[in-house]
């Protein structure tokens, strides 16, 4: 069949765009798709900013503000 001998290469040229296709699918359905952000999480990404911030100024050798 189209001149390729071997049926696990044959398998090979048609599941690897057909993979690729699917991938591209999914990302299509779920893009720009967002989950849901409880309340924890946001006051949680604060306390590690206004860390990461301090950690910061305290390296540079600046005065916190």
């Amino acid at each position: 069949m189209l001149g390729i001998p071997d049926p696990w290469v044959l398998a090979a040229y048609l599941f690897v765009p057909t993979g690729a296709l699917l991938c591209i699918g999914y990302g299509i359905m779920k893009w720009n798709k967002e989950g849901s952000v409880t309340e924890e999480e946001v006051l949680e990404e604060k306390t590690w900013l206004k860390e990461e911030i301090e950690i910061d100024e305290e390296l540079s050798g600046e005065e916190p503000q």
